[in-house]
């Protein structure tokens, strides 16, 4: 009876620090994101009332712009403003796209206070079925 228990021990020790080992190298996975698709915009990151919105690219290098939905005072949507980067460019730093919706009067150019006495009036550039869009420059 000995014979045959201190062989079962013995397999049992080695049995069990090679299992303690293989779990030692266990993996635990990697979690894996949902597949965008390429030309899929998505939401980066969100501080306040602004947004990170890029588009996903198959480089993995996606163009990004901060957005604000603007609101009236009962939470109406009335503008948008995407602000970019802009590259040579000898006049402009940043760049916006600001797009109202469809039947705004647009005779009538869309004017951005900047402060009490100094405001700047910038003409809508196009319309689509989204809205109607004024792409202005910041120097």
């Amino acid at each position: 009876m000995q014979y045959i228990v201190k062989p079962l021990v013995v397999a049992t020790i080695l049995a069990s620090s090679a299992y303690a080992q293989e779990a030692s190298q266990l993996s635990l996975g990697q979690p894996l994101l949902p597949k965008a698709n390429i030309g899929e915009p998505y939401i980066r990151a969100e501080n306040g009332d602004w947004a990170v919105r890029c588009v996903v690219t198959a480089t993995g290098n996606d163009p990004c712009n901060m957005t604000q939905l603007i609101l009236t005072e009962d939470n109406s949507p009335i503008a948008e403003i995407s602000l970019f980067r802009v590259k040579s460019n000898p006049t402009a730093v940043a760049g916006a796209d600001i797009t109202v919706p469809l039947e705004t009067l647009l005779t009538a150019p869309l004017v951005i206070r900047y402060s009490e006495s100094n405001a700047k009036q910038y003409p809508y550039t196009f319309c689509n079925k989204i809205g109607c869009i004024a792409r202005i420059g910041f120097s």
